[in-house]
């Protein structure tokens, strides 16, 4: 019995903690940007993720790409642009530079 107890009571505070839900607190929109809302003409993806899920990157970047193109958008991929280390050890400023260079206006980062 006192097995049974000291393995109960450690899966069912485990089970409790896993219940924890979130909730939003407060939110923020620009009523501007609704009734306006930005016109962009080239949209880059980037995925933010490591060396080791670079096939991952890759897959996420096309598909939300595809999923933008086929609302209208013109979307490409960071992979298909600049490559698999696109902006890998790259200063903010040549990164700015590097998508002004291509006529990008819009950017997503999903990771």
């Amino acid at each position: 019995m006192k097995k049974l107890l000291m393995f109960m009571v450690p899966l069912t505070m485990l089970v409790l903690a896993g219940c924890s839900s979130s909730k939003i607190t407060s939110s923020w929109n620009d009523k501007n940007q609704i009734e306006n809302p930005a016109q962009f003409k080239k949209i880059l993806v980037v995925g933010l993720f490591d060396e080791k899920n670079r096939t991952l990157r890759r897959q996420m970047e096309d598909q939300l790409a595809q999923q933008l193109r086929s609302e209208g958008y013109d979307a490409i991929t960071s992979v298909s642009v600049y490559g698999p280390k696109s902006f890998e050890n790259v200063s903010e400023e040549k990164a700015l530079r590097m998508v002004n260079d291509k006529k990008i206006d819009g950017v997503i980062t999903i990771g």
